[in-house]
C-alpha cells in the first residue's frame, strides 16, 4: 500500500504476478518507468528555477469536507515532480488538516491542486474562491487552479507519466 512514483514499476508487476499476468505486467511496468522518466525529463525542461509552492486541496461538498493534503497522501511526490514544493510537507502536514483561513495564509501556495470531480463538488473554480481564505491566497488571487482527474491524482499508476507532463505543461504555460 506505499504508492509512490518510486514504487510504481514494483507495484504493477506484483498486479501482474497476482493476476498470473507476469510478462504482461513486466512490459507494462517498464513501458511506465520509461514514460515517468521522459516526462520527469521534459519538466525539467519547463520548470521554473525558482519551484512555485504547491498545495494539494481536497473538499467534497459545498459546506462539506475541506482538507489540505500532505505528505502521508503522496502529494509531496507529486508535487515534487512536477517541479513544486509541496507547502503543506514543507510544514510537517502530513496527514489530511482542515483547510482553514489560518492555514491558508500560512501555506500562501502560488497553486493549487485538486482532484477534478473534488473541485466539481464545491463548484469548481467559483465555488473554491467562495471558500474562506482561498481568494486571499497567491493561488487564489491568481486563480491557478489545476485539477488532475480522481482516478489517477494519486494513484501513481501507468499513466503517472503522462499526467505528471500535462499537469507540469498546464501549470507554467499558464505563467
Amino acid at each position: 500500500d506505499d504508492r509512490s512514483l518510486e514504487n510504481m514499476g514494483a507495484q504493477i508487476r506484483r498486479m501482474g504476478e497476482v493476476l498470473g499476468l507476469s510478462e504482461e505486467g513486466e512490459k507494462l511496468a517498464q513501458r511506465s518507468e520509461e514514460e515517468l522518466a521522459d516526462a520527469k525529463a521534459a519538466i525539467a525542461q519547463i520548470a521554473p528555477e525558482e519551484p512555485l509552492r504547491m498545495a494539494f486541496l481536497y473538499a467534497r461538498g459545498a459546506n462539506g469536507v475541506f482538507y489540505i493534503l500532505g505528505r502521508d497522501s503522496g502529494t509531496d511526490d507529486l508535487i515534487e515532480s512536477i517541479g513544486g514544493i509541496d507547502v503543506a510537507t514543507a510544514n510537517d502536514i502530513g496527514s489530511p488538516s482542515p483547510a482553514s483561513p489560518e492555514a491558508l495564509a500560512e501555506l500562501d501556495p502560488e497553486v493549487y491542486i485538486m482532484m477534478s470531480g473534488s473541485l466539481g463538488s464545491i463548484g469548481d473554480i467559483e465555488g473554491l474562491m467562495q471558500r474562506p481564505g482561498v481568494a486571499q491566497t497567491v493561488a487564489g488571487q491568481k486563480q491557478r487552479v489545476i485539477a488532475l482527474p480522481d482516478g489517477q491524482a494519486l494513484a501513481f499508476g501507468p499513466q503517472s507519466g503522462q499526467l505528471l507532463l500535462e499537469a507540469a505543461k498546464a501549470i507554467y504555460h499558464n505563467e
